[in-house]
C-alpha cells in the first residue's frame, strides 16, 4: 500500500504488537495489525508505504477482513 497516513495513534497491545482501524474506504473500515511493531510505530499525519498480507481475522465467531503489517518505510 503506498502513501498511507496513520490518522491517530495505533494501539499497543500484548507484547510488543500494535493495532489500528482505518477511516471508512467506501463506507467500509480495515483493520491492521503489526506483530512486534510497537516500539517502531509510523509518526501520525506522515505518508507511509506499506507491505501487508491481507487476510481474515476469525475471532469469537465473528471473520473480518484485517491486513498484517509486514513492514513499513516513510513514503518518498
Amino acid at each position: 500500500m503506498k502513501s498511507f497516513v496513520f490518522e491517530r495513534t495505533p494501539t499497543a497491545f500484548g507484547e510488543g504488537n500494535f493495532r489500528y482501524q482505518s477511516s471508512p474506504i467506501a463506507g467500509r473500515r480495515l483493520n491492521f495489525v503489526a506483530w512486534r511493531m510497537a516500539n517502531r510505530m509510523p509518526e501520525l499525519g506522515r505518508s507511509v508505504d506499506l507491505v501487508v498480507k491481507l487476510q481474515w481475522n476469525r475471532w469469537q465467531g465473528r471473520k473480518l477482513p484485517q491486513a498484517e503489517i509486514l513492514d513499513w518505510r516513510y513514503s518518498a
